[in-house]
């Protein structure tokens, strides 16, 4: 009987060391998922986007361009994670609408993505903005055959 009640105890510690674990990595592990899910989207339309900004300004897409962008990502493979999108919105990891803005920089149309970040509160010291992928250096190369092997 004593063994039985020590293992119920170990099992409710478990537990509430699994829980705590998970609420203390839900923001360090949202905080990657937003941008990479920004990143992957201006990836795949960084040189051919769907429309033509016309001022080197930001400027908000329309709903219909928010639209037009996130059906485009129907026929693409996309690591959601966290993240989502409706119709018309895409959604950072805390399940806020984000922001998103082009505009025109010597003839090409750059994107930039807002999330108001865990606090889901626009222009505050959380807020994660990316307007363009970051080059990544491989530290090996992705194929065994490119190392001479």
């Amino acid at each position: 009987m004593r063994t039985l009640k020590l293992f119920g105890l170990l099992i409710v510690i478990l537990a509430i060391v699994y829980f705590s674990a998970g609420l203390l990595l839900r923001n360090p592990i949202f905080r990657a998922h937003t941008p990479f899910t920004f990143y992957q989207i201006i990836r795949i339309h960084g040189d051919t986007p769907l429309f033509e900004a016309s001022t080197p300004d930001w400027n908000r897409l329309s709903s219909e361009d928010r639209k037009v962008l996130l059906a485009s990502l129907e026929s693409h493979v996309v690591d959601w994670n966290s993240t989502d999108y409706t119709e018309s919105e895409l959604l950072d990891s805390w399940g806020t609408p984000c922001i998103i803005e082009a505009r025109n920089m010597n003839g090409v149309t750059e994107f930039r993505f807002t999330s108001s970040g865990p606090d889901k509160t626009f222009r505050t010291d959380d807020d994660i903005i990316t307007t363009k992928l970051e080059k990544v250096e491989q530290s090996h190369p992705a194929n065994p055959r490119d190392a001479g092997g």
